[in-house]
C-alpha cells in the first residue's frame, strides 16, 4: 500500500508541475509589452533577482515579502507573475508615469518575464519522473 502511495504522491506531484508550466504560460490576456519568459541574461543580471515587495492576493501560503524572487518557487513565481502581467496592463491602461514622465508599465512587464523565467530555469533543473518509475 505504501508502494501506491509514493507512486500516487509522484504523479501528483508531475500534475501539479504541469499545471504551473501552464499557468506561466499566461491567459493569452497580456498587454502590448509583455513577454513570455525571461532569458538568463536578464536572470543573471542586477534586476532578475530582485527582492519581494508585495505578496500576490491570490497566494495561500506564507508571505515572501522580504525573501528574493529566485527563491520563491514555482507556485508563488507563477501566482506572481499573473500579479505583475495585471500591474503592467492597469499602468498602460491608466498612462501611468514615472517621476521623469516615462511610461512605466513596462518594469511590471519585465517582473513578469522574470517570475516565468525563473519557473522556466527551475523546471530545467528540476528532477524528472520516468513513467518506467510510476509502473504498476
Amino acid at each position: 500500500m505504501d508502494d501506491i502511495n509514493e507512486k500516487l504522491d509522484k504523479i501528483m506531484d508531475m500534475v501539479a508541475a504541469i499545471q504551473i508550466h501552464l499557468s506561466a504560460m499566461g491567459s493569452g490576456k497580456g498587454g502590448s509589452k509583455a513577454t513570455k519568459e525571461a532569458d538568463d541574461k536578464l536572470l543573471d543580471g542586477p534586476y532578475g533577482n530582485f527582492e519581494i515587495r508585495i505578496d500576490p492576493k491570490s497566494w495561500n501560503g506564507p508571505s515572501k515579502i522580504g525573501d528574493r524572487i529566485a527563491d520563491a518557487g514555482d507556485e508563488y513565481l507563477a501566482a506572481a507573475a499573473d500579479m505583475y502581467e495585471a500591474f503592467g496592463r492597469k499602468a498602460e491602461q491608466d498612462g501611468k508615469v514615472d517621476k521623469s514622465g516615462k511610461p512605466c508599465a513596462w518594469r511590471d512587464f519585465q517582473r513578469a518575464a522574470i517570475c516565468r523565467g525563473w519557473i522556466k530555469r527551475n523546471a530545467n533543473k528540476a528532477p524528472s519522473h520516468s513513467m518506467d518509475e510510476l509502473a504498476f
